[in-house]
C-alpha cells in the first residue's frame, strides 16, 4: 500500500534548515500514521514501514509569472483562447471540482512565455499561481503537451531569427497541428 502523507511549509522551501525540520517532522509523522494503522484498520497489525522518499518532495516550492496566469475559473469554466497551444480536460481534485460540462480548458502560448524575459518560456508546474489551478495544469499528460508546444515554439523562433513573443501564433498553432496536437474543445 502506498500512504501520502502532506506538510504545509509555512515558510520558503528554499531556507535549508526550514526544509530539514520538515522532513523530520513528515518521518514522525509516519511512525504515527503506521501506529494508527496497526491499532484501526484490520489486517494492518503487522504493518510496517518498507521505504520512503528519500528527501522531501516540495510541489510548489517556485513559481514563475508568465504573460498569462491560468485561473480556476479558467479551468472550471472550459475556457479556451485565441493562442490556444493544447487543450485538457482533468482535474485532481474531480468529482469535487469538474471542467463545465464534462469538457474542455486551452493553454494559452502566453501562459508559457515568461514574463519581463524575452526569449523564455515555461512549461508544467510553475505556469500558474493559482494552486487550485494548478491541480490540473501540473499532470504529466499537461505539462507534456506544455512542453511539446514550448520546445516547438523555440525551434520555431531559431528557425524565423525571431523572439517568442515576435512568433506568430498561426505559424505556431499550424506546426502544432502538423504534429497532431488535439485542439478540438
Amino acid at each position: 500500500m502506498f500512504i501520502k502523507l502532506n506538510l504545509k511549509m509555512p515558510v520558503s522551501p528554499t531556507n535549508r534548515d526550514e526544509v530539514a525540520k520538515a522532513e523530520l517532522e513528515l518521518r514522525i509523522r509516519q511512525v504515527k500514521a503506521i501506529e494508527l494503522f496497526r491499532k484501526y484498520v484490520p489486517g494492518c497489525e503487522k504493518a510496517f514501514i518498507a521505504r520512503t522518499s528519500p528527501q522531501l518532495c516540495i510541489r510548489r516550492g517556485r513559481l514563475i509569472a508568465c504573460d498569462y496566469d491560468i485561473t480556476l475559473s479558467d479551468v472550471l469554466e472550459g475556457r479556451h483562447f485565441d493562442d490556444d497551444v493544447m487543450v485538457y480536460g482533468f482535474h485532481d481534485s474531480a468529482p469535487r471540482l469538474q471542467i463545465k460540462n464534462g469538457g474542455t480548458y486551452g493553454i494559452p502560448y502566453r501562459a508559457l512565455r515568461v514574463t519581463g524575459i524575452d526569449n523564455l518560456l515555461a512549461a508544467g508546474m510553475m505556469i500558474t499561481s493559482n494552486h487550485d489551478a494548478h491541480m490540473s495544469t501540473r499532470n504529466t499528460v499537461s505539462c507534456m503537451g506544455q512542453g511539446q508546444a514550448a520546445g516547438t515554439a523555440a525551434a520555431l523562433c531559431a528557425g524565423k531569427n525571431c523572439g517568442t513573443r515576435e512568433l506568430p501564433y498561426a505559424n505556431l498553432r499550424k506546426a502544432l497541428e502538423n504534429d497532431s496536437v488535439y485542439f478540438e474543445s
